[in-house]
């Protein structure tokens, strides 16, 4: 199974959604998802998926900093990013 981050600066509220709660269970069938993206809690894992959230105010100064202490911990596979700017380069290595 694939280990697969995505980035993106959506922010999260993790109460009970339907919709994420689909999306996320359908992802985690084939593959292991970690989330880094604005919201709070820090972490949780919920619906099989890892969620990092950072504090929207701070999110573009840790992000890069925090995917590339995720990458080797959790051993990513791949990296799923929402744009090409900002999120691109928390991304690359």
């Amino acid at each position: 199974m694939k280990n697969v981050l995505f980035i993106g600066v959506t922010k999260y509220n993790l109460k009970e959604n339907f919709h994420l709660r689909r999306k996320f269970e359908g992802l985690s069938r084939g593959i292991k998802p970690y989330v880094l993206a604005k919201g709070h809690p820090f972490h949780k894992n919920v619906w099989g998926t890892d969620f990092y959230l950072l504090h929207p105010r701070f999110f573009w100064l840790q992000a890069p900093f925090f995917a590339f202490w995720l990458c080797p911990r959790k051993k990513i596979d791949t990296i799923v990013v929402q744009g090409p700017l900002l999120e691109g380069c928390s991304a690359w290595r």
